[in-house]
């Protein structure tokens, strides 16, 4: 009695911990489409909606390491619950999408050994929250550092050549 009582909490927790991730389905979806990432279109985020998206209690990662993609970031303001995004080893071009700093919940955002080139000066960091590491490593960055990017909330950022 006792173990299947376990089960249903564990049930329960994990229904509505997906149910919390659903506003985040239709950027999800729309992050996977740009890429040309094959989902099913009745799972829900953590069913899981495709392989390279793992759940967990405070929010999903997102990883699309080495995968050759080629262009800019999509928007991804709509992943509100995004915790760690992983683009690193692609050729990823333009501008360094610093909005994504801004997501609520997110830990990490890793884009390094990309093309990005610059700074997209039109991001709005919060005062509280969101990103603490960064990784820019080995893109062709040209131009300042903004400001919002190194001051106090982000811990660590890596830059080089």
């Amino acid at each position: 009695l006792f173990l299947l009582m376990r089960l249903v909490a564990v049930l329960l927790i994990c229904n509505a911990g997906e149910r919390r991730y659903d506003s985040d389905s239709h950027a999800l979806r729309g992050l996977l489409l740009h890429f040309r990432l094959p989902f099913s279109p009745s799972s829900r985020i953590c069913t899981p909606l495709h392989r390279r998206v793992t759940c967990h209690a405070f929010g999903y990662d997102v990883d699309l390491a080495g995968l050759s993609f080629e262009g800019a970031l999509p928007d991804l303001s709509g992943l509100r619950h995004l915790a760690r995004l992983d683009v690193s080893q692609n050729m990823l071009s333009g501008s360094v999408p610093l909005a994504v700093v801004s997501l609520p919940r997110l830990i990490s955002f890793n884009a390094s050994w990309n093309s990005l080139s610059g700074w997209n000066e039109s991001a709005v960091f919060p005062r509280q929250g969101g990103v603490q590491f960064v990784d820019l490593r080995a893109n062709k960055l040209t131009g300042t550092i903004p400001a919002a990017l190194i001051a106090g909330r982000v811990r660590e950022v890596l830059l080089s050549g």
